[in-house]
């Protein structure tokens, strides 16, 4: 671990003091960070999935045109 300093808007203390002991302060912000990295990341997925299927649906469409021609 490393001891950082921060600056947090009072209101933002006085809520996450409502929500976690002075002692666990540390861990709840440490896992708060971790969530928010992940929901960042997923975001950021969801977009490159999202645009990559729209540079790709001609293509895909002409597939799926090419094999509703075969009769199973």
């Amino acid at each position: 671990y490393t001891r950082v300093n921060i600056t947090l808007p009072t209101q933002t203390l006085n809520r996450l003091s409502r929500v976690a002991q002075k002692r666990n302060r540390s861990r709840f912000i440490a896992e708060a960070i971790i969530f928010y990295l992940k929901e960042k990341q997923r975001a950021l997925v969801r977009v490159f999935l999202r645009d990559g299927a729209r540079k790709r649906a001609d293509r895909d469409r002409g597939l799926a045109e090419e094999w509703f021609a075969f009769d199973l």
